[in-house]
């Protein structure tokens, strides 16, 4: 017969067993991800993304975050055959629980940057997902990726949330989300930011 603290013991492992198998970081090859805080997921995010564009010499970026503020909110402004863009970036990591959603936080609807780019990250692969700014309304669903944003109370924020399944099966398909995997190459990335902000003129 098992002793009080055996039975502890079992169940100590049972449930830490089960706390690994919710990590679906450990091991990956982003697994320092999940222990960033949401600034610093947002500036990696930002640095991964301006590293890739500033390769391309048909785009010229830049960097807003907060010292471009006159003229409204955003993280980069972007020149190119596109014309000028005002940018606002958001990068999320996906959550383990059940749906796989990436949760966007923060979002200005006010008009101030004329396009967001979604940067959801895997411990496999990412998505990145370029829409016009005004496509997203407030109390209506997006005519894509069906979600509608949620304001935060009291505020002019909002929060704006996909999913694994959502980018998959409705961004992809309608070619508004790339899915970035192991071999896919910066310039690859490029192509698709350029003929979406092309495409959202």
């Amino acid at each position: 017969m098992e002793t009080m603290f055996e039975v502890a013991s079992r169940i100590t492992e049972e449930i830490d067993d089960k706390r690994h198998r919710a990590n679906i970081w450990q091991g990956s090859r982003f697994e320092k991800l999940k222990d960033f805080t949401c600034d610093e997921i947002g500036e990696w995010g930002e640095k991964l993304v301006r590293a890739v564009l500033d390769a391309d010499p048909e785009i010229g970026i830049l960097h807003g975050g907060n010292t471009i503020l006159d003229d409204g909110h955003y993280d980069f402004f972007m020149t190119g055959l596109f014309g000028s863009r005002r940018v606002e970036q958001k990068t999320a990591r996906l959550n383990s629980g059940p749906g796989g959603s990436f949760q966007h936080e923060s979002l200005r609807l006010d008009g101030t940057c004329e396009s967001f780019v979604f940067l959801d990250v895997c411990p496999d692969e990412m998505f990145l997902t370029v829409i016009k700014s005004d496509s997203i309304r407030h109390g209506k669903r997006h005519k894509i990726m069906g979600r509608a944003p949620h304001q935060r109370a009291e505020s002019k924020k909002y929060k704006f949330d996909l999913s694994r399944k959502i980018c998959e099966q409705r961004g992809v398909p309608a070619g508004i989300t790339m899915r970035i995997v192991s071999h896919t190459a910066p310039a690859e990335v490029c192509e698709f930011v350029k003929e979406r902000l092309s495409e959202v003129s």
